[in-house]
């Protein structure tokens, strides 16, 4: 091994550009060789299984100790952010989670002077969600909130049955 990582002209090389080419990343992930999107699974909340926004995964993979890795990466994480709280204030509440990633994107060029269309902050991974995903999760969506409505109903019912009961047996 070491005849081949130590006199191998393709390999020296390589790991010239890589070299090069990591010199050149402005904002630095703190996150060592785990993915975003191990992080972002490993961050999920354990009750539902929900994973963080795109600007937490951001704000967790690029500060230690409240502290950012360098000052790009809090200028992303901000930009991003009052973005944002920006389109939120427009509309009167939360944006989805897929408008917040393509803001973040959008963000994330404009800050970084980035020309690349590859999205950033969950890795080669990312990709938003097809037209069917979006329909099969709005359906669930809807579904929970019905089931609450039915079960909230049946609930009237029964206190609505019990008061009328003790109404008959006053009278």
């Amino acid at each position: 091994m070491i005849n081949y990582f130590g006199i191998d002209l393709k390999f020296q090389e390589l790991s010239r550009k890589n070299t090069e080419n990591r010199q050149k990343q402005k904002a630095r992930h703190i996150a060592g060789s785990k993915s975003y999107s191990q992080i972002s699974y490993e961050k999920s909340d354990e009750e539902t299984g929900k994973e963080p926004t795109i600007l937490q995964l951001w704000q967790i993979t690029h500060t230690r100790n409240g502290s950012w890795s360098n000052e790009e990466s809090q200028t992303v994480y901000d930009n991003a952010r009052s973005q944002i709280r920006e389109k939120e204030g427009e509309i009167g509440g939360p944006i989805s989670s897929e408008e917040q990633n393509n803001i973040f994107q959008n963000s994330y060029r404009s800050t970084m002077e980035s020309t690349s269309l590859k999205p950033r902050g969950r890795g080669y991974m990312a990709k938003p969600p097809s037209g069917s995903e979006r329909l099969h999760s709005e359906i669930q969506r809807q579904n929970a909130e019905l089931t609450l409505e039915v079960h909230d109903l049946r609930r009237q019912i029964v206190e609505q049955q019990a008061e009328r009961q003790r109404e008959r047996e006053e009278e």
